[in-house]
């Protein structure tokens, strides 16, 4: 399968959502996608240019997704297979942006006194009681069943 890949560099730690991406990626190429195709992590075969050592981020536009460049081998004269890994943050940060949620917990930070401290120590077990009755019953007649908590 042929694709266009565009070719870049970012600057930003691998945990962060928003990453710095150039506004113009210096190097495209059209590139072809092995079969079958790893979504997640793709290997395709792109022409040889010689600023690759320089690149450590990658964009396919028909996945939309973004990737990191894993490695990169000469499969041939003028051929490089490159191993890509994708970056699931940056291809889904909108996604996660627009998440609602609740936080129960969080690290302390002096500030938000409405999050319970981390430091406080939460309890979680279960706990089962068996409680004899005094008169009796047919288990077939009647289910008695009590809950708390």
């Amino acid at each position: 399968m042929a694709t266009t890949v565009y070719f870049g560099t970012v600057p930003d730690d691998a945990r962060v959502l928003q990453k710095t991406i150039p506004e113009t990626w210096p190097k495209e190429c059209s590139c072809y996608v092995y079969d079958p195709c790893d979504i997640y992590a793709p290997r395709i075969l792109v022409d040889y240019f010689d600023a690759i050592d320089s690149y450590n981020y990658a964009y396919i536009p028909d996945f939309e997704r973004y990737y990191y460049i894993r490695s990169a081998s000469v499969n041939s004269a003028q051929r490089l297979e490159i191993m890509l890994e994708e970056d699931v943050l940056m291809s889904f940060k909108d996604q996660i942006l627009d998440v609602t949620c609740v936080i129960d917990r969080s690290a302390w930070d002096n500030k938000n006194l409405y999050i319970a401290d981390s430091s406080m120590i939460l309890y979680q077990f279960t706990q089962s009681y068996h409680h004899q009755f005094d008169y009796t019953f047919t288990p077939f007649d009647h289910i008695y069943l009590s809950t708390i908590g």
